[in-house]
């Protein structure tokens, strides 16, 4: 679930270290219809990646896998823009 239930313009999801690492991601819609502008992945030590996922998502819906440039990686948060 998205921190600010969609009130805002952005949001920023902590994921850390204890969150595990990744190679794959999926972002699922839920509660709410959502236009996402932007989406960036901030990975541990700094390199940020923004797949492109500018859409407009019905409740419910989901993004296909998304392959993660490099191999399994920390993600430190993720950002998104609506």
């Amino acid at each position: 679930m998205i921190p600010g239930g969609g009130k805002k313009d952005k949001d920023k999801i902590i994921v850390g270290k204890k969150g595990g690492k990744f190679d794959q991601i999926t972002m699922v819609v839920s509660d709410s219809d959502l236009e996402l502008n932007e989406f960036t992945i901030m990975f541990h030590g700094g390199q940020k990646w923004s797949p492109p996922l500018k859409h407009t998502f019905r409740e419910g819906q989901r993004t296909h896998v998304i392959d993660l440039p490099g191999k399994d990686r920390v993600i430190s948060e993720i950002q998104l823009k609506y």
